[in-house]
């Protein structure tokens, strides 16, 4: 599927051929990011309404997707993970709380 989007993706754009491997990682990169936040729209609006189908997806497959959240394993893990980082008290987040200012970093460089 992923083949059948790029492809459609050059249809629309253009680039010099040395940078087909780049171009391609960051497609992948930004289509990964923007379907997982269409999925975890729709997996709030259905949390939210559990009649809730998106109208760009069949309702089967929304069905076997709702089945697929509910019970993968690594889905879930991987959720729960995810749950606990963001209720964690190490400030806005766990993975820059040790990170210092632009401004220290600048002061640090004259120095």
């Amino acid at each position: 599927m992923r083949d059948l989007w790029f492809t459609e993706f050059k249809k629309n754009c253009m680039w010099k051929p040395q940078h087909n491997a780049r171009i391609r990682q960051i497609f992948e990169i930004k289509g990964s990011a923007r379907l997982r936040s269409l999925m975890n729209q729709e997996r709030s609006n259905y949390s939210k309404d559990p009649n809730h189908v998106p109208k760009y997806i069949p309702e089967p497959l929304w069905r076997e997707l709702l089945h697929y959240f509910a019970t993968d394993s690594k889905f879930k893990n991987w959720s729960a993970a995810n749950t606990v980082n963001r209720a964690s008290n190490a400030g806005s987040s766990m993975h820059t709380g040790g990170s210092i200012s632009m401004g220290e970093h600048a002061r640090r460089m004259v120095r």
